[in-house]
């Protein structure tokens, strides 16, 4: 939590235009500090950020920043498909990139160099994953397109296990069909009834 801390105590700014964070709960009173506490992958994601100058998001200008979060928005808008919503972007309110729980996830994200590269460089927006959103209890956001839809790993391995069984049951149905199990009138013409 001492990256928190420093962005807190504005130590720490992002952009080359020097950009402040500002924290803020959301309407159920959870804090940013709580929300990233209960989540090791947003806790590991910001305990590695140091600031420095080599990091992307330090190299860019606000507006870049701006055009990066427009973009999202825009993908969240445009793709009924997108694992998140408006509320889970973050805003720049009076030169500072407002955080609340809800937008810790983008903001980790954005942190990381390879994601803000991707949207610099203009990713295709089907592209757009932010690993640290939770999507129905499972912790990667990464869906697969199924015959069923968009699944998430663990609901495409159970549909996998259950088309399994089905085939293995009627594999098993075909084999005794075949050799004669469960025909009763056969065994009534043998006579062992």
């Amino acid at each position: 939590m001492k990256t928190l801390d420093r962005f807190k105590n504005e130590e720490l700014k992002l952009t080359s235009s020097e950009i402040a964070v500002a924290f803020q709960s959301n309407k159920k009173g959870k804090t940013v500090k709580q929300e990233v506490q209960d989540d090791d992958s947003l806790a590991n994601s910001l305990g590695r950020f140091s600031g420095s100058k080599h990091y992307t998001i330090q190299k860019i200008t606000r507006t870049r920043l701006d055009g990066v979060l427009e973009e999202i928005k825009k993908y969240v808008i445009s793709d009924a498909s997108a694992k998140f919503n408006l509320e889970n972007i973050p805003n720049i309110i009076d030169d500072k990139l407002t955080i609340t729980p809800d937008t810790v996830p983008i903001f980790s994200a954005l942190l990381e160099d390879k994601v803000i590269k991707r949207l610099l460089n203009g990713v295709k927006k089907s592209h757009i994953t932010i690993k640290f959103l939770k999507v129905a209890s499972v912790q990667c956001c990464y869906m697969r397109h199924t015959e069923y839809g968009y699944v998430s790993p663990a609901e495409n391995h159970c549909y996998r296990d259950l088309e399994r069984w089905l085939a293995d049951k009627k594999k098993r149905e075909r084999r005794a069909e075949n050799h004669g199990a469960f025909n009763l009138e056969k065994k009534r013409r043998r006579g062992d009834m």
